[in-house]
């Protein structure tokens, strides 16, 4: 599958079955309200007049709204979602975003083209962290998720010594790539290792001192900090997302696994799942349970291992559900 996305600068998924007008009315009166439909591959390749059709790999794919862009006689709708299942594995959790126009043509444009599809900022990194205490140090970037760039332990004792500073070209390599993509860097700094900030000073936006671990828990605390509470929330959806987690976990408010998931859901004791991608891919009656989720208006979240939510999702056997 990546060799074939090297090929072709672009690809399109096109939606097969119409739309009516019920389905539409359904999308703008349910803002939350999850649709699944089934779709058809296409490849698309040079000019709009000229193109190479491919054959047909049909995805189930959960749709959701995104924003609405309508006239007085109701013309389109932008809508978002997530590929469930399709023989391509590596379009399982992909994000799909695109415009519905009614009685019309359906194209869904895939994650890999919504940044020219909407706008450029798509692609762009939210939010840089680097977190450095007498323990060692992370580098995370933040969008949609968490995604841990690089991190170490370094014990106190060498932390001044060739623990760091053979890595430190390394972080600042890591801060300005994410700079040039448009995002805000935060440095957050146990109050230990003050005398090691001018050495990532210039690489960041603002310095917030706190005890911060060099980790997601850091993470979670340097966003809550009252130094940043600027920031737009767009920069930490996933951040609250796993802070839900964990503090539903806390209280018992979460259930875990597939069958209790499964029970949650057909008995309407859950009002949102999260799901690791691999488990769908090692359990096909998964799709089941995914399908009477959507039907019952239930938040669906599916979430990849690599980064932080995830891992955690995994520790939790793959699947949980927030009860009410």
């Amino acid at each position: 599958m990546k060799e074939y996305l090297k090929e072709y600068n672009s690809y399109h998924i096109l939606i097969e079955d119409e739309l009516d007008i019920l389905i539409i009315y359904h999308l703008l009166t349910k803002r939350n309200a999850n649709i699944m439909l089934k779709v058809g591959w296409q490849e698309k390749v040079g000019d709009k007049s000229s193109y190479t059709r491919m054959d047909r790999v049909y995805v189930d794919v959960l749709l959701k709204p995104l924003a609405t862009y309508l006239s007085h006689n109701l013309k389109s709708i932008r809508i978002t979602g997530q590929v469930l299942r399709s023989s391509y594995t590596d379009l399982i959790g992909k994000k799909l975003g695109g415009d519905i126009n009614v009685n019309d043509t359906i194209w869904i444009i895939t994650d890999v083209d919504l940044s020219t599809f909407f706008s450029k900022r798509r692609e762009r990194v939210g939010l840089g962290i680097l977190i450095l205490d007498i323990t060692g140090y992370l580098v995370a970037s933040i969008s949609d998720h968490i995604h841990i760039l690089l991190e170490k332990y370094i014990p106190y004792s060498d932390i001044q010594g060739s623990g760091l500073s053979e890595d430190i070209e390394e972080i600042r390599y890591l801060l300005s790539k994410m700079r040039r993509k448009g995002a805000y860097i935060l440095g957050g700094f146990n109050t230990g290792v003050k005398f090691l900030v001018k050495k990532f000073a210039k690489y960041v936006d603002k310095v917030v001192y706190g005890d911060f671990n060099p980790d997601l828990s850091g993470i979670l605390s340097l966003l809550k900090s009252k130094e940043i509470k600027e920031l737009p929330n767009k920069y930490v959806k996933i951040v609250h997302l796993y802070d839900e987690v964990i503090n539903k976990d806390r209280f018992k408010k979460v259930v875990y696994g597939y069958d209790e998931v499964d029970k949650g859901v057909r008995y309407g004791m859950v009002y949102e799942i999260i799901v690791l991608k691999s488990l769908i891919l090692e359990k096909p009656d998964l799709i089941e349970l995914i399908y009477n989720a959507y039907e019952n208006c239930i938040n669906i979240e599916i979430v990849e291992l690599d980064d932080s939510i995830g891992r955690y999702i995994s520790s939790l056997g793959g699947i949980i559900g927030f009860k009410y």
